[in-house]
């Protein structure tokens, strides 16, 4: 029997301007026992998020994570509140969207602003217009922070170093060092893109314990069971790890810019 999987998000424990969790939680059930229960389907419960920007991508969540790679099964269908308590990310959306598709999960949304467009084609590109609009805000405000940091290092006060991909930098000092450990888990996950496996398939890859131990990846700086981190990691080694780019909106944007020389096939990714 198919589940219904009810889901929330909050940004902060003090949320003033967003659907509380109980608000979400009522909406949603009200929802559920509409249109789900009668056609059979179970009640897989409530997941929720709290104190999670909708930045951060659906599947780096804790209840997220739990839902995108361990419960969600084919037939099953996801419930949340509007499109917002899933993503305010382009880059995450597109490539989840196509995953829950594939793997024949469904997504409803008790607020769906363009549930009235009758055409699916038409539906779908308005809806991705609305995250990328979203998205072009959320980056906005980040070059402005990035701005920021580069004017207090300028003035020389003190502000945190972050390693590019595939680099890793000791505790008191400011230079990258080579990350090799880091290094060889973006090799494997090259040759597994090579294969034939999807960005997504890979990061599921990456979740399971097996994985773990096999790569010693208890611990690595970067969280591989993010599709998003999965394909950074793949297109830094395709440009042998480029230092000066040390987070990945600002890598991405170089490398859609073409500002980033790609001197592998790995670019596939």
């Amino acid at each position: 029997m198919a589940t219904a999987y009810l889901y929330g998000r909050v940004s902060t424990h003090r949320q003033k301007d967003e659907p509380t969790r109980e608000d979400q939680q009522n909406a949603l059930l009200e929802f559920y026992e509409e249109g789900f229960a009668p056609s059979g389907y179970n009640n897989g419960g409530y997941f929720f998020d709290a104190a999670q920007s909708g930045g951060k991508p659906f599947a780096e969540r804790k209840q997220g994570k739990q839902l995108y790679h361990s419960i969600l099964q084919q037939g099953d269908v996801l419930l949340a509140y509007d499109l917002s308590r899933i993503t305010r990310d382009i880059d995450d959306w597109i490539p989840m969207k196509n995953d829950l598709l594939n793997r024949g999960i469904v997504l409803w949304l008790v607020h769906d602003t363009f549930k009235q467009i009758a055409s699916n084609a038409v539906r779908k590109y308005t809806t991705n217009n609305y995250v990328s609009a979203i998205t072009l805000v959320r980056e906005l405000h980040s070059e402005e922070r990035i701005n920021r940091t580069v004017e207090k290092r300028d003035r020389g006060e003190n502000v945190t170093f972050v390693a590019a991909m595939g680099w890793k930098i000791k505790k008191g000092f400011k230079k990258p060092r080579v990350d090799e450990r880091e290094r060889r888990i973006i090799e494997h996950l090259a040759s597994l893109k090579q294969e034939g496996m999807t960005l997504n398939e890979i990061a599921r890859y990456m979740q399971r314990p097996a994985t773990i131990d096999k790569l010693n990846c208890h611990k690595p700086h970067r969280n591989f069971q993010d599709a998003r981190y999965v394909q950074w990691g793949i297109r830094a080694a395709a440009c042998d790890y480029p230092s000066r780019y040390t987070g990945m909106r600002m890598f991405t944007k170089a490398w859609r810019n073409g500002e980033i020389t790609k001197v592998s096939h790995l670019a596939l990714a």
